[in-house]
């Protein structure tokens, strides 16, 4: 099976395009390179491109890279490559950072197309560490298919948006004093209070769009405001913001504990 995906070296202007895999699998994907995001856009020409290569890694700030994986190109003039991953280079589940390069003769690199990967659990795995998945946090917000919201007639979160409010979640876990356990995307332990913490970055982010787009329309005789649930979303948002952020504070204080004087952890995966 060949899954078909486009990236564009402006996404991360917009929304990180995600490519899905499982767990000790193998997936294979055909690409189009676009020049920015959108259906519309022209796909960048790879006749003067001499690799392609797809990295990934566990988080922005870290120097070792999981996976560096040649790409063949299959169509130059339609910015069309295949990447092909297996079982040994989809090894770890979690949420990493990823992107595709272009380089030049001398591999110096000319472009770079950003993108996430997240490599699921598969249902008989040996790691006893349960990841937090998109599906888990749309699970809590009950924000799970278009049925759910019936005035929106869609998901009201995208699954980037919750990927990125995941990873706000663990960037102030690490940014909370003390500096002990340090963690990424891929190696957070506690599933349910991480999904707490993205629920409430969600719910705040939101509150932003609901007020910005707070205005009453008529249709005929039908008065219409979709958008004027921004005090309910704030009161939502902080209330588990405080619940998230007290458990950071007194899991902190646990860990500092055991480990004495503030000795510092690091776990990648």
């Amino acid at each position: 099976m060949i899954y078909e995906a486009a990236l564009s070296s402006t996404s991360d202007l917009t929304s990180l395009p995600i490519l899905k895999g499982i767990e000790g699998g193998k997936r294979e994907w055909e690409i189009i390179l676009k020049e920015s995001a959108g259906e519309s856009a022209a796909p960048v020409k790879l006749d003067d491109v001499w690799k392609v290569r797809f990295l990934y890694k566990s988080s922005p700030a870290s120097n070792r890279v999981r996976v560096n994986k040649d790409c063949a190109i299959i169509e130059p003039l339609a910015g069309k490559i295949r990447l092909q991953l297996g079982p040994k280079e989809m090894e770890f589940p979690g949420m990493w950072w990823a992107a595709i390069q272009l380089l030049d003769s001398d591999e110096v690199l000319l472009e770079q197309f950003p993108c996430w990967i997240m490599i699921q659990q598969r249902l008989d795995t040996k790691s006893k560490h349960k990841q937090a998945t998109v599906a888990d946090v749309r699970a809590f917000l009950y924000d799970r298919c278009p049925e759910d919201n019936r005035l929106l007639g869609a998901v009201q979160f995208t699954d980037d948006q919750i990927m990125t409010a995941m990873e706000y979640a663990v960037d102030e876990w690490n940014a909370t004093p003390p500096s002990v356990a340090y963690f990424t995307t891929v190696s957070f332990p506690w599933k349910t209070q991480w999904i707490k913490g993205t629920a409430a970055y969600l719910l705040k982010s939101a509150t932003f769009n609901q007020i910005r787009n707070n205005a009453t329309y008529q249709t005929g005789t039908t008065t219409v405001n979709d958008s004027d649930k921004g005090p309910a979303y704030q009161q939502l948002g902080e209330a588990l913001y405080k619940e998230w952020k007290d458990w950071v504070w007194a899991k902190k204080r646990e860990i500092n504990i055991e480990l004495g004087w503030g000795a510092s952890a690091y776990m990648e995966f």
